[in-house]
């Protein structure tokens, strides 16, 4: 299992938490609540202005691990997950000095 490259995120980077609560309401309008996992899961969309480099890199990882379950650390709270991808690398050229926009979507759970 390969951690996720160490790429410098944009600001434009988000997590997504999905509790699992679902709330019924009773036949007099009182809601109830009920958690349908064990642990909140979690998405992100990773935004990365990188180097032709960095995003080979992720291409790579991508090829590698796409399969598996990696490790991948949200750099806002340093927090690690055991996360998947959740779709393709999507990368485009940010058109500055051979600089890339790299956009990748991750699915998982807190370590």
């Amino acid at each position: 299992m390969a951690a996720f490259p160490t790429v410098r995120h944009s600001t434009k980077s988000v997590r997504t938490v999905h509790a699992g609560i679902m709330v019924d309401r009773a036949e007099d309008g009182v809601p109830r609540t009920r958690s349908l996992y064990a642990a909140d899961s979690y998405d992100f969309q990773v935004v990365l202005i990188c180097s032709a480099t960095d995003r080979d890199s992720i291409i790579a990882h991508q090829a590698s691990e796409g399969a598996s379950a990696f490790s991948y650390t949200w750099p806002d709270d340093g927090v690690a997950y055991t996360v998947r991808y959740a779709g393709p690398v999507e990368y485009r050229s940010f058109g500055a000095a051979g600089l890339w926009h790299v956009s990748v979507t991750l699915a998982g759970v807190a370590t």
